[in-house]
């Protein structure tokens, strides 16, 4: 006997985005969906920049269906914000995920959103409710007709009204029930009509389905959906739920309408785009002016003037570069904050690193009576990889604090190793002083973006507030942290309780690689024998030529299984070598071949070289983990192996070096300038001339292209931005008519993006503005230069 269907319509997800949108408050009531892996699917703050503490535990009480509180902080674009976050598990598609309301504490301090907070509590505590009244409703289904029927009814009513679009189907896809909410965003008039048709047959929007790039890791493809309703896009997102009802497979569908994020996306990208290209534009414009103060500047420095006149010149040039010092932390903050910037990875000393800082602060110091005192802990390593201008960058920014506000006592600069494992090394920095201090109340602003503790400081000590921002920032991308604290407890005055900054940053080990080879024995290059491996048998002469003068004996093989079987039985006939160089290049990757040398222990028996033409980001730690000695890039300097091989092979005679060859600029070399710029032109005539050489000037890329059909030159010093025709397209002509001078970039531009776009293109180097005597003076060395 039947007693009744029940067609049940019920999409979680989607009312949950529904409560995201009704209680979001900008940046601070917000919302998020969360994986029991502690990964974040969706989340309705107003920027994607955000990371979350805390998030693992979040997990872990997912995973063990907890729910509750937690007080949390979040990360925004560098500033750290506290929330109180509270969270309630549930279970989709076998997965279990978290939904978390988060609201800023600061405003429930200031009780501005009680009732947002109210409402928010009520609406988690319905949801709760409905889900737990559908499960008590199913169970309770089975025991009789009247009550099944009640509940029907009661549940039915409930799905109609809730604020979520539900599609009921079965295994088929047969479409069971429609509420009104799916029928309103699927732009459905007649729900009923389409009850008992296939639902991909039925709905003409499933056409039009696409997958926003940003949702990638977030679902598949087919959980969003766009179409045009009235001419305006709608973006919705589509979850698919599995249920058993009465023994039979049924797929709960819900679809939430997430236009309005959509659009907030696209605006914040657009916002983001236009910040990017002002900037930028913002740069070359400064640079310019700029080049030509600099430039004229130091090349005035160079005449023989008064020593009042010196004093006048000193003055510009000092003001010059805390102009361009300023420039550079605000386009530092903006890579930061786009996430482009790039750290380095080469090798260092920390202790030259640190004491370069250090120098540069201690007449300033002095001249207050400040004391400098610098305390690096005896286990602290020295030789390091990792990007040693950032860190004198954030040195210099929170040294340069210190020097400002302290007016008598010291300044202390500790560092400490808190931490090694497979080669990664953790250092902790803390830079203590005696100075002004800061108030307990003003702390919290300390790495907010352009402020300081109050105008009065501003307008005393002056600065940007960029500083400790931008080491903030800095530390956190070397994947360290830093707080601040005041007093310092250095400081014995209580007027004068001093600050301290604590960071830590991560770094890698640059120390020499202990190995099992014995060279104390050779007392004579010509003992040494070099095998060189690389893809043709007529490597750079360069390199064999430099083994080759020093006496050692060099062989060039081509990689095989054979020559590795020699090597790791050390075969007395012929592979008995001491130096071991591996050849790497974009057609031939001798990484892989350090990994082969590295498996059967070769590499612990010899001293391992590669030499790169293809440098990339990480191939220094990639060296050290494949027991690779030393990593040179090319182009190389002979002295470079010269100290490699006299270090390795300590009983060799130290007396014996390279001849010491004096070089100087060729004279008569023929000098062209592409540049559109009057003043720009001016400071380069200026520069060159203060290094003895007159320059032909093209006013475009066109006109520089006639000037080197009709005469050659030996350089090209090119502007990338030009009318007519620039500096890129100007380059890509050049090289298509067979030119083979070096071309040298001008940019105002500090993009590594443009950089390297210079050199991909047949460029040979470049220069950033505003351009320096010494700079172009080292271009000409690297290029012209002679043996005297």
């Amino acid at each position: 006997e039947v007693f009744g269907n029940i067609e049940v319509t019920f999409d979680f997800v989607g009312y949950l985005n529904k409560i995201f949108g009704s209680y979001h408050a900008g940046n601070a009531l917000w919302q998020y969906l969360v994986k029991d892996t502690g990964n974040i699917v969706i989340q309705n703050y107003a920027t994607q920049s955000i990371r979350i503490n805390n998030i693992r535990k979040l997990a872990d009480s997912i995973m063990s269906g907890s729910e509750g509180s937690i007080m949390q902080e979040v990360t925004v674009n560098g500033e750290t914000k506290k929330v109180l976050s509270i969270y309630y598990p549930i279970r989709f598609m076998k997965q279990d995920f978290g939904v978390v309301f988060s609201l800023q504490t600061q405003v429930i301090r200031k009780l501005i959103v009680n009732k947002a907070i109210i409402i928010s509590t009520l609406s988690l505590g319905l949801l709760i409710f409905l889900v737990i009244y559908f499960l008590h409703f199913y169970e309770k289904s089975k025991e009789g007709g009247e009550r099944l029927q009640e509940s029907e009814n009661t549940f039915k009513k409930i799905i109609e009204f809730l604020p979520i679009g539900i599609i009921v189907v079965d295994y088929g896809q047969i479409i069971r029930t429609i509420n009104k909410k799916a029928a309103e965003i699927l732009n459905i008039r007649n729900a009923f009509d389409f009850v008992g048709k296939k639902l991909s047959e039925s709905l003409s929007w499933s056409e039009n389905f696409v997958r926003p790039d940003y949702y990638d890791n977030a679902f598949d493809a087919e959980h969003f959906i766009n179409y045009v309703q009235d001419g305006q896009e709608m973006v919705i997102l589509k979850k698919e739920i599995p249920v058993t009802l009465g023994n039979e497979e049924l797929y709960i569908e819900a679809f939430i309408d997430i236009t309005a994020i959509e659009k907030a996306r696209k605006l914040e990208a657009a916002a983001n785009n236009a910040k990017s290209e002002f900037l930028a534009k913002m740069s070359h414009e400064i640079r310019t002016p700029m080049n030509g103060i600099i430039g004229m500047a130091d090349a005035l420095s160079l005449q023989p003037l008064t020593s009042e006149q010196k004093d006048q010149v000193n003055i510009i040039q000092k003001s010059a570069d805390l102009l361009l010092m300023i420039l550079n932390d605000i386009l530092d903050f903006s890579k930061i904050e786009a996430g482009k910037m790039i750290l380095e990875e080469i090798p260092f000393h920390l202790r030259e690193e640190i004491n370069i800082v250090t120098e540069l602060f201690r007449p300033s110091a002095q001249n207050k009576n400040v004391q400098v005192i610098t305390d690096i802990k005896p286990n602290v390593m020295n030789n390091l990889l990792g990007d040693p201008f950032r860190l004198r960058q954030i040195l210099s920014n929170l040294l340069g604090n210190a020097v400002k506000f302290t007016h008598e006592g010291e300044i202390v600069l500790s560092v400490e190793q808190v931490e090694q494992y497979s080669g990664n090394i953790t250092l902790r920095f803390i830079i203590a002083d005696t100075g002004i201090g800061i108030p307990k109340d003003k702390i919290g602003l300390i790495f907010s973006s352009f402020s300081q503790v109050d105008g009065s400081t501003t307008r005393k000590y002056g600065g940007s507030g960029l500083g400790t921002t931008i080491a903030k920032q800095l530390v956190e991308l070397m994947n360290g942290e830093i707080t601040v604290a005041s007093p310092s407890g250095i400081s014995e005055k209580a007027e004068l309780p001093g600050t301290r900054f604590t960071f830590t940053v991560e770094v890698f080990s640059n120390e020499k690689i202990l190995k099992e080879y014995d060279f104390n024995n050779i007392t004579a290059y010509t003992q040494i024998r070099a095998l060189i491996i690389s893809d043709r048998l007529e490597p750079e002469k360069n390199i064999a030529s430099v083994f080759s003068n020093l006496g050692i004996k060099v062989s060039v093989k081509a990689f095989s299984k054979t020559l590795l079987d020699d090597l790791a039985t050390n075969d007395p006939r012929g592979s008995n070598y001491e130096i071991i160089v591996i050849i790497d290049n974009p057609y031939y990757d001798g990484f892989k071949i350090a990994e082969k040398l590295q498996s059967p222990g070769i590499s612990d028996r010899h001293l391992v070289i590669l030499f790169s033409s293809n440098n990339k980001p990480g191939n220094y730690v990639r060296c050290r983990k494949l027991e690779v000695d030393h990593y040179i890039i090319q182009p190389h300097e002979a002295s470079e192996i010269f100290d490699i091989v006299q270090n390795s092979f300590p009983a060799i005679h130290m007396g014996t070096k390279l001849p010491l060859q004096i070089t100087q600029i060729r004279k008569n070399i023929s000098i062209l300038l592409a540049e559109d710029n009057l003043i720009n032109q001016k400071v380069a005539q200026t520069i060159f001339k203060s290094l003895g050489f007159e320059i032909a000037v093209a006013n475009d890329g066109s006109i520089a292209l006639k000037m080197l059909e009709e005469k050659p030159y030996d350089i090209v010093f090119m502007d990338m931005m030009m009318p007519e025709k620039d500096g890129t397209q100007t380059t890509i002509e050049i090289r298509a008519k067979g030119f083979k001078m070096p071309i040298v970039a001008m940019t105002a531009s500090v993009s590594k993006e443009v950089m390297d776009k210079a050199i991909s293109i047949g460029m040979n180097d470049y220069i950033i503005k505003p351009v320096k005597v010494n700079t172009v003076k080292t271009i000409l060395m690297n290029y012209f230069s002679e043996k005297i």
